[in-house]
């Protein structure tokens, strides 16, 4: 397979990947630089446009929170949620701020468990919504967390669909994911970016968003929602591919 690897470099013309720092990689085995691009995950415009309502229920127990922080995704391993709820735990007496959990997964009962042990009251569990749905959750929150696992990995990059849903919504973002030189959040300004699995840091960036004014947080909204427009819908997406494919300028 190393092989295999090794010789795509070499004899492709163009190597494509939505990893942005990924090249750094393959440069060791043999690519030329020039021929690596960068096409990132994004998001439709139509499909997060057409918006279902959510279950009226949590809606309105969203609205009863004075600031809500949100988590919307898949619960597994690698999402290292864990770090979020034991920074729940070091604001536990700050009682405005709430963490709220929206989906399933294989780390769904231990996580219920942690919470249960840490008696917390300011963390909950909710079942999964439907696509259609996660912008009218997102909608109703102050900010959104994202975080993965200390996976060498990711210092290649990410490109998680959650977090253009999340830049779409217009809210700031903490994102706890060392993703290299891959910074989409420091780099529009749409939020804080924290060291990953460090419930203090995670604390620290939750604290600030909260003590920070509703107008300041609406402005690095707008700058998410922006980078997402310009760099990751869809049809910006396709102009790079199509550029890429046909080796010419856009």
């Amino acid at each position: 397979m190393q092989k295999i690897e090794d010789l795509a470099y070499k004899k492709s013309h163009k190597v494509i990947s939505n990893l942005r720092e990924s090249h750094h990689h393959m440069v060791a085995r043999g690519l030329d630089r020039e021929k690596f691009a960068w096409v990132p995950n994004g998001v439709s415009i139509h499909e997060v446009s057409a918006v279902e309502p959510a279950p009226e229920l949590m809606v309105s127990e969203f609205k009863k929170q004075p600031f809500s922080v949100v988590y919307a995704g898949t619960v597994g391993a690698a999402n290292s949620l864990e770090t979020l709820i034991m920074a729940a735990s070091l604001l536990k007496d700050v009682t405005d701020i709430h963490f709220n959990i929206v989906g399933k997964g294989q780390k769904t009962h231990d996580l219920s468990v942690l919470i249960n042990d840490l008696e917390l009251t300011n963390v909950h569990l909710w079942p999964s919504v439907k696509k259609t749905q996660v912008q009218s959750v997102l909608s109703v929150m102050d900010v959104c967390y994202i975080g993965l696992t200390k996976d060498p990995l990711f210092r290649y990059g990410v490109s998680p669909n959650k977090l253009f849903d999340y830049m779409y919504s217009a809210r700031p973002v903490v994102y706890s994911i060392d993703s290299g030189g891959y910074c989409p959040i420091s780099e529009a300004n749409a939020g804080i970016q924290i060291e990953p699995e460090s419930p203090e840091e995670a604390a620290g960036a939750i604290l600030a968003l909260y003590n920070m004014s509703p107008e300041k947080r609406e402005i690095m909204g707008r700058n998410a929602r922006l980078a997402v427009l310009e760099k990751y819908e869809y049809s910006a997406i396709a102009r790079t591919l199509e550029s890429v494919v046909l080796d010419r300028a856009e």
